[in-house]
């Protein structure tokens, strides 16, 4: 049975009607001709930029996830309250310790462990609270990176160096540096 030229269209014209119903729908912050698949895209980036960072290739990870955030900038928006983030920080940082006991470069997680809580000590208290604070984070910064030293990791001194700055001697205003 042969449809008509009308037919077809009108089927056509429903199918594609109903199809696009079921895309979600765009919010302001989504635009352009992604904007309907905008979060599965973004997910894309931010394995992808997982890949870079992994590979050391910062500037490439930065700019996938850069673009990850142009794509969907409410993903990150997962968790709304501090205790819930400051959970996740700890769920991931008792992952890494597991797998720094099995990895064939266990260096690598601690310093990676350490880098964490350098980015963690960097946030302002109100995003991500830590016990003890900025001088806590800071301290369990240093605390990675010094057994990444002891394992190996050729940057780590460096890293629990200036971790341990931070703790002795905070900058709480970067313009307020002494110059002397």
């Amino acid at each position: 049975m042969m449809l008509s030229k009308s037919t077809g269209r009108l089927l056509l014209a429903l199918g594609l009607g109903v199809g696009l119903s079921w895309l979600p729908v765009q919010s302001p912050q989504r635009r352009g001709p992604l904007a309907p698949i905008a979060s599965f895209v973004a997910t894309i980036q931010w394995a992808r930029a997982d890949t870079a960072f992994d590979e050391g290739r910062l500037d490439v990870g930065l700019a996938r996830a850069e673009r990850a955030l142009e794509l969907d900038p409410g993903a990150t928006e997962f968790e709304v309250s501090a205790a819930a983030r400051r959970t996740w920080v700890e769920a991931g940082l008792a992952v890494l310790a597991r797998g720094e006991e099995l990895a064939s470069e266990p260096e690598e997680i601690a310093f990676h462990a350490g880098l964490i809580m350098a980015f963690v000590a960097s946030l302002p208290e109100e995003v991500l609270e830590w016990p003890g604070g900025s001088h806590g984070a800071w301290s369990e910064a240093a605390e990675h990176f010094e057994r990444a030293e002891a394992l190996g990791h050729p940057r780590a001194d460096d890293a629990a160096q200036a971790a341990w700055r931070e703790v002795h001697w905070p900058k709480s205003n970067p313009g307020s540096e002494d110059k002397g």
